[in-house]
């Protein structure tokens, strides 16, 4: 048997509704979150040749600058993965804020 996977810089971007262990948090979208925030870390340690601090606000709201920054640019990519709304499991293409939590 062969299998043959994407690479992860691939299944980041284009993963739409990225699925999740709770059928609950699938289908509301939140594995999106997910993403961007992996996605968003990895460019946070090309960019300070270190990962984000725990409890530093400076390195939280760069994460979320990264991580909107990220969305923003993958919009217009056809089955990309970015902030937007989704309703049981769906992609609407409707843009939504990320989620800072």
């Amino acid at each position: 048997i062969y299998k043959q996977y994407k690479s992860l810089a691939e299944t980041l971007q284009g993963t739409p509704v990225p699925q999740m262990l709770r059928g609950e948090d699938w289908e509301l979208g939140k594995g999106v979150e997910v993403h961007l925030s992996i996605a968003a870390a990895l460019d946070f340690h090309e960019k300070n040749n270190r990962w984000p601090q725990l409890h530093n606000a400076d390195d939280a709201s760069q994460m979320v600058e990264i991580a909107t920054s990220i969305s923003d640019s993958r919009k217009d990519t056809e089955g990309a993965c970015w902030a937007q709304s989704i309703q049981y499991g769906f992609p609407m293409g409707e843009p939504r804020d990320v989620d800072e939590k």
